[in-house]
């Protein structure tokens, strides 16, 4: 599926770090070769925490280079099966009712993302929970995710273990990390780009 294609499919453009991750840490990072060349930060939203009975209705991902400010990313939401809850949509950053005019079948948003990803790196929060969707998802259409993984979560815990909450805008604001004015799913992947890299400059490793 080409790029072309994906603007027609959802929403697919270049996303600003530099409100999240100062720059020249970034520059560090990229002198350290600490960070991978390339990783994408991913952010899936689903009705629900339970696998088996909630479904994905919104994945975004930003795909960051280290060295660089502005990032390209692709945001969709994926027509439900059933009702969605309106909390669940608002987190999402729509509604139910956008989600049935505006969403795009599973498979081509899956599709999406694979291509988007490529080989790298991906870097969710919560990454056991979040992956779990993301392969039940593709087991359900013929296909498998392989990429490499990190955990941002996971990270943080390790990187700063006094921390008195590790909610993901919780630890942001702990950090110094601007946090953006409303929900979606994108400025999420912006948080926990930023908290990953943060992580990993406190660790000294990427994963």
């Amino acid at each position: 599926m080409t790029i072309w294609v994906l603007a027609i499919l959802m929403g697919i453009g270049s996303f600003m770090l530099a409100r999240y991750v100062i720059r020249p840490r970034i520059e560090a990072f990229r002198r350290r070769r600490i960070l991978p060349p390339r990783f994408v930060a991913l952010e899936v939203q689903a009705t629900g925490p339970g696998v088996d009975k909630h479904e994905v209705i919104a994945i975004a991902a930003i795909g960051v280079r280290p060295g660089v400010e502005d990032h390209p990313y692709i945001h969709a939401l994926i027509r439900p099966a059933s009702h969605v809850p309106r909390k669940a949509a608002e987190a999402a950053g729509t509604s139910a009712e956008a989600l049935q005019a505006q969403g795009k079948p599973a498979d081509q948003v899956l599709d999406a993302l694979l291509e988007f990803a490529g080989g790298d790196r991906l870097v969710l929060y919560n990454a056991p929970g979040q992956m779990a969707f993301v392969h039940r998802l593709a087991e359900r259409h013929g296909r498998s995710v392989d990429n490499p993984v990190s955990d941002a979560l996971a990270m943080a815990r390790a990187a700063w273990p006094a921390r008195s909450s590790f909610k993901l805008k919780d630890l942001a604001r702990s950090l110094g990390i601007a946090l953006p004015q409303r929900n979606h799913p994108l400025h999420d992947c912006g948080l926990i780009a930023a908290i990953y890299t943060e992580a990993a400059l406190k660790l000294k490793r990427a994963n």
